[in-house]
């Protein structure tokens, strides 16, 4: 059974497409400002969110137009291959389109397969890559459906931020934290794992542990000014 494809994150009835070119009117709402030195830290959050979400297009187009914008023709390459998976030959006026627009960062003969898939109507498995920023390919089973997840085994270390928005999922908030203060110590450069964290701190006002991880942290406070802002607001809470 086809997954229907949407634009937001919530599948709301009246967001669903089929040809979704025609839902795309406001193609500057999909092109994301990003500041200077952070590009691959975006594209790595787009990316793995598109592992719990992999029918949102708005992931989709963003993920695509950031890697053009970027120059990098290996993480466009797979995010063109994402999508036409996840689109299951539907949205045809829609993949063409990217991947014209797209064509001139495009390797040649990744166009070129690009293209044959297009022509093919279908997934093939004998032509179908495997590219290092895929995240969709390593979830195609031996009758091209789709599988839930993409990562079944539990001795492969996942993205913490993954793993967080999966609890998330779930509303279990405390293991969610759990993971997301171990991905900070452990990867103290990935920005969205401090933005995503703080975010649970503003929610639960968790002041002592926003405090205990700070400190460990120490000089690698990527956006200091949301840490102080978020300490703020639950100081200010607690004195209501």
């Amino acid at each position: 059974m086809s997954i229907p494809l949407f634009i937001e994150g919530d599948e709301q009835e009246s967001a669903l497409i089929y040809d979704p070119i025609y839902q795309l009117n406001d193609r500057a709402n999909f092109r994301l400002k990003v500041a200077e030195g952070h590009a691959k830290e975006v594209l790595d959050y787009l990316t793995t969110s598109l592992v719990l979400k992999p029918h949102n297009l708005k992931l989709h187009i963003r993920r695509i137009l950031l890697s053009f914008d970027m120059t990098r023709a290996d993480f466009l390459y797979a995010a063109l291959i994402d999508l036409w998976i996840a689109l299951e030959d539907r949205g045809r006026k829609l993949f063409y389109f990217l991947l014209n627009t797209t064509k001139s960062k495009l390797k040649k003969p990744d166009f070129d397969l690009l293209h044959t898939l297009y022509i093919a109507h279908e997934v093939l498995p004998n032509l179908m890559p495997s590219p290092r920023m895929s995240v969709l390919t390593k979830g195609l089973n031996g009758q091209l459906n789709l599988l839930s997840s993409p990562n079944n085994n539990d001795n492969i270390k996942r993205d913490p931020l993954v793993e967080a928005m999966e609890y998330l999922e779930y509303s279990q908030v405390e293991q969610a934290q759990k993971v997301l203060e171990e991905g900070v110590i452990a990867e103290p450069n990935r920005i969205e794992l401090q933005e995503n964290l703080l975010e649970i701190y503003s929610s639960t006002l968790d002041l002592h542990s926003l405090k205990a991880i700070e400190d460990k942290l120490q000089g690698n406070i990527l956006i200091p000014d949301q840490w102080q802002e978020v300490a703020d607001k639950i100081l200010r809470m607690a004195t209501e």
